[in-house]
């Protein structure tokens, strides 16, 4: 049996809820929402025609449709089920602009080999559809995805991804949790799913690594879908895993590569309830987020171990003094260190913006 009797500090009140939480099935895409499973859903399809006998070259356009749009494409376009069975589908998925569910179980065509992407993009718009999430699958000559989360109408905030590059590197981590930190930095952003109780007296939610551990899983599942799956809350003999990229698939029966482990922290200056936590508390939480992710990445041959924290205390004190005594340590047991400051109003965010352009050499601004 485990043993459960060492105090948990600021968190003793909460030990029952602790120490009796259920592992979340096998722990994939918790709480998952329609667009993942539809950006894992056209990766998967895509990787899956670029290993085909036949190599693709014509374009692949998909549409992430609703009710209405299906409703109005239906009379104009062929209804073709069984997408994702390539033996059994009755149409090829290059040179066709899809409109289909998330989970791709079938689609709507309109054939596109005569046209252009720009036409193809003005055929999208006519049906009313240059807001919905939209994928287009360029197989040749490198394949690549170009993602449009809020639609072709809002290139701004498009990405795109190299399906050949099926390696994980640090920085590629780091730049994923980088856009899932722009959405949690400031209560403005967050209103979704809001992570302090009381911002004005920088007491956090109850459960402010639940929330934070779920945008962490939708900005990995997002940017790893052709590569990876994300895990979370994985049992082991030593504990359970907070986030974890396995890959499994494209893999010898058997084979298994575990890309990352990442543990996640919050840091507080309060409680949920408002009682104060030291800093030397902090310390020993830091301290633990670091052996979780040693022992766990060792127990699991992790390429990767990182510890990310996120910082939800009253004054940003920096990488340096945050992390001085942790520096030594983590590089002993290969751990990689992160830290994100989650800032209580979006005036303390504007306010550290312009202490950077200040710090760079613009004039400060009179009190």
């Amino acid at each position: 049996m485990p043993d459960n009797s060492e105090r948990m500090g600021p968190w003793e009140a909460d030990r029952q809820e602790i120490v009796h939480k259920r592992a979340n099935g096998t722990g994939l895409y918790s709480e998952i929402d329609e667009q993942l499973e539809f950006r894992k859903a056209v990766a998967r399809l895509a990787t899956d025609e670029i290993a085909s006998v036949v190599k693709p070259t014509d374009i692949a356009y998909f549409v992430l449709a609703d009710k209405l749009l299906f409703e109005k494409v239906r009379p104009s376009a062929d209804r073709v089920p069984m997408l994702q069975n390539s033996s059994r589908r009755s149409r090829s998925i290059p040179g066709n602009l899809w409109f289909v569910p998330n989970s791709l179980a079938q689609g709507y065509a309109i054939d596109t080999k005569s046209l252009i992407a720009e036409e193809v993009f003005r055929e999208i718009e006519t049906l009313d559809a240059g807001e919905r999430p939209t994928i287009i699958v360029d197989f040749h000559p490198k394949p690549r995805l170009y993602i449009y989360p809020g639609g072709i109408s809002q290139p701004d905030i498009s990405e795109c991804l190299d399906l050949l590059n099926k390696s994980v590197a640090i920085q590629d981590i780091e730049m994923a949790l980088e856009g899932s930190y722009r959405l949690l930095r400031s209560p403005d952003q967050m209103k979704a799913l809001p992570l302090w109780k009381n911002s004005e007296k920088w007491y956090p939610v109850e459960k402010a690594e639940d929330a934070i551990q779920n945008q962490v899983i939708h900005a990995l599942a997002g940017r790893f879908a052709h590569i990876a799956d994300v895990r979370s809350e994985q049992p082991s003999t030593i504990g359970r895993t907070d986030v974890e990229l396995v890959q499994e698939r494209g893999l010898p029966n058997g084979s298994v590569i575990r890309h990352a482990l990442i543990e996640l922290k919050v840091l507080r200056s309060y409680g949920s309830t408002g009682k104060p936590v030291s800093d030397r508390i902090m310390r020993r939480h830091i301290s633990q987020g670091v052996r979780q992710a040693a022992h766990y990445g060792n127990a699991n041959n992790s390429k990767i171990r990182m510890l990310c924290c996120y910082d939800m205390r009253k004054k940003d004190v920096g990488d340096a003094t945050c992390f001085e005594k942790f520096y030594g340590p983590c590089k002993d047991r290969n751990v990689h260190l992160k830290r994100y400051f989650l800032y209580n109003s979006s005036a303390a965010l504007r306010q550290a913006f312009d202490n950077i352009a200040v710090s760079e050499g613009a004039s400060p601004l009179p009190e």
